[in-house]
């Protein structure tokens, strides 16, 4: 990377051009869909990159909750009238690929892990692989050296920047629900009813817990998956795990 040059992660916005990565599968099947002149119900929390991709196919996209009830509720016009499909992460290893290719230093074993392991805490989230690049480019733009900068570094600067964006997000549940998110991003694809887990985590009963993650759901912070719950955002759930209170 030329120190000089400008950071050209896209961080607000639209990602495209070379900042647009992966989604390869999901353009072709749109693609496909559209010229078979069928409906796509694009479904993913904020921040998965929708208005990004459907920029790439010339499509439009709203949030989910919305979209939801149009296409799924009996009572709607476009009840059950599109294919549905699910925007999920990026793979991990493809994401580490784009973050080293962006600054043209395959060679550099150090830069290579260094990307690779941010791309794992990130767990291929589309907004944060480009905010991971982006703090990456300007700590070592200020260091000069990759072994004077670490994955840590780059998270605590992630911190920094989102945390009145965290701090809001939070402020939305009540105590209940709180306390049940921290639980699953603390402890990602467990039982959430198991003894042992309520024990753990100090939760309270059964329905209560079955309630807040009812909304937790409903409400885009968490995902079901894999016989359990994580967090749809993997940062914001790092950081309310570790966070004091």
């Amino acid at each position: 990377m030329d120190k000089g040059s400008v950071n050209s992660f896209k961080v607000k916005g639209v990602a495209k051009d070379l900042c647009f990565f992966n989604r390869k599968k999901e353009i072709k099947a749109l693609l496909d869909h559209a010229a078979g002149g069928q409906h796509t119900l694009l479904l993913a929390p904020r921040r998965f990159g929708k208005s990004s991709l459907l920029r790439k196919v010339a499509a439009l996209a709203s949030r989910q909750g919305c979209i939801k009830e149009m296409f799924y509720d009996k009572k709607r016009a476009f009840y059950q009238s599109a294919i549905r499909m699910d925007l999920g992460f990026a793979p991990v290893d493809e994401a580490g690929s784009y973050l080293l290719s962006m600054f043209d230093t395959e060679d550099n074993k150090v830069a290579a892990s260094l990307c690779a392991e941010l791309a794992q805490m990130t767990k291929g989230h589309p907004y944060y692989v480009q905010l991971a690049g982006y703090c990456l480019w300007e700590l070592y733009r200020a260091a000069g050296d990759w072994k004077k900068v670490s994955a840590q570094d780059v998270f605590l600067m992630i911190y920094d920047l989102e945390r009145t964006t965290f701090e809001n997000s939070i402020s939305l549940l009540t105590p209940q629900q709180r306390q049940v998110y921290r639980a699953i991003a603390s402890d990602p694809g467990k039982q959430l009813t198991s003894r042992g887990f309520l024990v753990s985590h100090a939760l309270p009963g059964h329905s209560s817990v079955r309630k807040a993650v009812a909304k937790l759901e409903a409400s885009g912070f968490v995902l079901k998956g894999g016989g359990g719950y994580y967090s749809a955002d993997p940062v914001l759930g790092t950081w309310w795990a570790s966070a004091v209170g």
